[in-house]
């Protein structure tokens, strides 16, 4: 057992696992007797005892071995574009009962246009998407989906029925895709393993901070007399223009078919013999010199489409494998911790035209919108935490575990997801059915979103570096997941408030809460193994895409 985690019993290389450092304990060298670590790959600088993973190529087209700038104006687009994404959902969750009023119908069918038809449409995107981003590269998908992003608003803005409106929002939908399951895989294309704990954390929380500050900005347009609601969608259409200029410029095409010497991620990408559970040694490609061609020029690059990238599996195998793994232990856990997280978000933005807007509060769109400004600065907290902590805990337990990295590591971080997002959900009720002053619930509110920063963030670092052949398709899987339980739980959760009150609902969401976050416990013991079992029985990991 390394450091809690149990030993598998199958595999001498269990897919996740990775040389993380060097270490004089010869336990770390007969884990992976088959490598010559000293030949591979090191970080520079203060980490230069940590080997790179996933090994690079000497390839200057490779994505991981792009400028340090370049990288970061990938990812700062993809930051940007995710926060944009996020103001989505409550962009015009302070004025429901005006767009109610406007298309004749009451404010739980409002919700339910506004979140639930949207987010099953994501839902489905995400699975049909991928395949599209493995086959015909991510490149498209982002610039396609990025016109998308701004038709669906405008669409919205000028809709004058239920119906229309409905569609338009199936639209955005669809366009909102790319920037939740597509970055995961990208982060991964282009940062090595012991980095992607920050840029994780940075994504996830460009994810929630586009949904903090969007209703302090929103809410005075929303109540303008000369703008409101239209305007709103307009305005919007305007930053997602923004996004589709910048992608086209600073997001090049990441898949890439690695060829080097050695075995692209060290442990992960060993090839593993199903029937004898070892690795293959490698030693005999050490002399092979794959050839390269010349770096691409800034023209090449842009082109938004380069080639039609070969995988193992045909075009609907590749749509059914995010189902593949929905049933998995990794997939299960992640999906219930994440998803659920995730979905309190939702609901909270949903429901906050009844929870404020009556007495003893009485909160018009500015002051709804203003208590998002809680959870903005609680996620700026758990931005400067989350992501340096998490690569720090994976330094030091690899230290510990012998010069060895496994993905359950990430995990630990949960721990703040169980005391502040479960406590914070219970006190949020509680100080609301007491009509507490405004100032308690606003308060617990920025804690939920706390303590949901660094459990999400956690989660999605260990999918990904979980099936780090897979990330497109592992993570397409987990929003999949988020998504069917956003839509399940905001399809009545205006009338579930009504009928048993706010503390009696929010009781029960903290309690699902505590319980997910608990499933960590085993989920950390056993991870290693479920891992083991996932690589023989699915032979997800053996699908490796042309992104790694």
């Amino acid at each position: 057992m390394g450091v809690g985690i149990l030993e598998d019993k199958h595999l001498e290389v269990v897919p996740g696992t990775a040389i993380f450092s060097e270490d004089p304990n010869a336990a770390a060298l007969a884990a992976f007797q088959h490598l010559d670590i000293h030949k591979l790959k090191h970080a520079t600088g203060k980490h230069s005892e940590i080997i790179l993973v996933p090994q690079p190529s000497d390839d200057p087209n490779d994505p991981l071995n792009w400028p340090r700038w370049r990288k970061h104006a990938y990812f700062a687009t993809v930051f940007f574009g995710t926060a944009v994404v996020g103001v989505i959902g409550p962009l015009l969750a302070a004025d429901q009962p005006g767009i109610a009023a406007a298309f004749n119908t009451d404010v739980q069918g409002i919700s339910r246009v506004l979140g639930s038809y949207t987010v099953l449409t994501l839902a489905i995107a995400t699975v049909l998407l991928q395949p599209i981003a493995a086959k015909f590269g991510k490149r498209p998908v982002f610039l396609g989906c990025g016109i998308l992003l701004i038709a669906g608003p405008i669409w919205s803005s000028y809709c004058n029925s239920l119906g229309n409106f409905t569609a338009s929002k199936v639209v955005t939908g669809i366009a909102m895709a790319p920037l939740e399951f597509l970055v995961g895989s990208s982060i991964a294309d282009i940062y090595f393993l012991h980095e992607r704990g920050l840029y994780v954390s940075l994504w996830n929380v460009a994810l929630l901070q586009g949904i903090a500050l969007t209703p302090p900005i929103a809410g005075p347009i929303l109540q303008s007399s000369t703008l409101g609601w239209r305007w709103a969608l307009r305005i919007y259409a305007v930053f997602a223009a923004v996004i589709l200029v910048l992608q086209y410029f600073f997001q090049p095409e990441t898949n890439y078919i690695r060829k080097t010497n050695l075995p692209s991620s060290v442990a992960q990408d060993q090839k593993i013999d199903h029937e004898k559970g070892s690795a293959t040694d490698f030693g005999h490609l050490e002399n092979a010199q794959p050839s390269y061609g010349p770096k691409k020029t800034f023209w090449q690059e842009a082109a938004i489409f380069s080639r039609v990238w070969p995988t193992r599996s045909s075009f609907p195998m590749l749509v059914l494998q995010p189902f593949f793994v929905l049933l998995t232990p990794g997939l299960i856990y992640g999906g219930l911790v994440y998803g659920l997280a995730i979905t309190w978000l939702v609901v909270l933005a949903t429901s906050f035209a009844i929870l404020f807007a009556g007495p003893p509060y009485n909160f018009g769109p500015t002051e709804s919108g203003l208590i998002y400004m809680s959870p903005f600065i609680f996620n700026a907290i758990a931005l400067a935490i989350q992501g340096p902590l998490s690569d720090y805990l994976a330094r030091v337990m690899s230290k510990r575990n012998k010069g060895i990295f496994e993905p359950e590591f990430r995990l630990l971080n949960v721990f703040f997801y169980f005391v502040f997002g479960a406590g914070g959900l219970l006190g949020f009720g509680l100080t609301l059915a007491h009509q507490l002053h405004w100032a308690v619930p606003v308060v617990f509110f920025g804690l939920i979103s706390f303590g949901i920063t660094m459990g999400t963030g956690s989660v999605v670092g260990y999918v990904i570096d979980m099936h780090r052949n897979q990330a497109s398709a592992a993570v397409a899987a987990l929003i999949f997941w988020k998504n069917i339980y956003s839509f399940g739980f905001t399809w009545n959760v205006v009338n579930w408030i009504l009928a048993d009150g706010v503390d009696v609902t929010f009781a029960w969401i903290a309690g699902l809460s505590a319980f997910t976050a608990l499933l960590t416990i085993p989920m950390y013991i056993f991870g290693k193994r479920a891992r083991s079992l996932i690589h023989r029985k699915v032979h997800f990991e053996g699908e490796g895409d042309a992104s790694h």
